[in-house]
């Protein structure tokens, strides 16, 4: 399966690279996965919208950060099926998606929400599917490669990274971080840095 990941373009930032990365997708792709902070407003959202609504007939995302008005996209952007702290299957995946949270916790009571919405989901997900974990926050501090140390409490958090390894979910795409190498391991699991700025443009892989 044909799949696209696409996190922290920051619209209009990289318009000119975007494009560039866009028009070099010729094959038909099966997926198109969203990874948030896509743009800078929800004006700029909703033209990167019209640019990808039609790259491919199955599109999930999680928000970002910087995405405020979620209900606005979601009404806006109908062709994306919005995984916000819920789950879908698609073909023989368990799609898992939230925005997650850092260390730095400017809500505490809604980083405990989250991580525990992650726990629950990981360790209920059915054995017939693989489990594919969405989360925009980079999920284990671990991967900040290349990021300043005194960063990590701001784009991270422990907490992801303990549940996941005891969870062991196939896959964990996520963003955030516009450093981190593009994959890494840890227990043997893959994480996968789908920053436009990571990946210096749109990443394309396939999915067994």
């Amino acid at each position: 399966m044909k799949i696209l990941a696409l996190g922290c373009l920051h619209y209009p930032n990289n318009k000119k690279e975007f494009l560039e990365s866009l028009n070099k997708i010729e094959e038909k792709i099966d997926l198109f996965l969203i990874l948030g902070d896509l743009a800078n407003s929800t004006f700029d959202y909703l033209e990167v919208y019209d640019y990808i609504k039609n790259v491919s007939k199955n599109i999930i995302g999680i928000f970002g950060n910087i995405e405020k008005n979620k209900e606005e996209i979601k009404n806006s952007c109908k062709k994306i099926k919005f995984l916000d702290d819920s789950s879908s299957v698609f073909y023989k995946y368990l799609f898992i998606g939230t925005t997650g949270s850092s260390d730095k916790k400017f809500d505490e009571s809604l980083h405990l929400k989250r991580v525990k919405f992650v726990k629950e989901k990981l360790k209920s997900s059915r054995k017939n599917y693989q489990t594919i974990l969405l989360i925009h926050y980079v999920p284990s501090p671990k991967l900040l490669i290349g990021e300043e140390r005194s960063k990590s409490k701001f784009l991270s958090s422990e907490a992801y990274e303990k549940i996941i390894i005891e969870n062991k979910p196939n896959i964990v795409f996520y963003a955030h971080s516009h450093l981190s190498l593009p994959l890494q391991t840890i227990a043997g699991i893959p994480f996968i840095n789908t920053s436009f700025y990571a990946n210096n443009g749109i990443l394309k892989l396939n999915l067994l």
